[in-house]
């Protein structure tokens, strides 16, 4: 494997991994505003928003990472606290 195929899987794997979380987020967002269904708990606006920007921000990395001169050492600095916060403000705002 060469130099350009080594970023390449990582970077698509990243956009990979954004892209479902970005979906994930986006459709919780449209089910709360446009559909019927009653959910028993619902996450606030922002934390859907802040999940969707910080998914958006991991695939501008992740095709970074994977088409421009970025190293996977500074994909992974912004990557994991980015994700981090994300899955943390998720998981930890019911307990509030």
């Amino acid at each position: 494997m060469d130099y350009k195929t080594k970023r390449i899987l990582p970077g698509l794997g990243m956009i990979a991994v954004n892209a479902i979380y970005f979906y994930q987020f986006a459709f919780l967002f449209y089910s709360y505003h446009y559909t019927s269904v009653l959910y028993f708990f619902m996450y606030p606006d922002w934390i859907l928003i802040m999940n969707m920007l910080f998914a958006t921000i991991g695939i501008r990395v992740g095709f970074r990472l994977a088409f421009s001169n970025i190293s996977m050492k500074q994909a992974i600095r912004v990557e994991i606290p980015v994700l981090t916060v994300g899955f943390l403000t998720s998981l930890l705002y019911p307990s509030f």
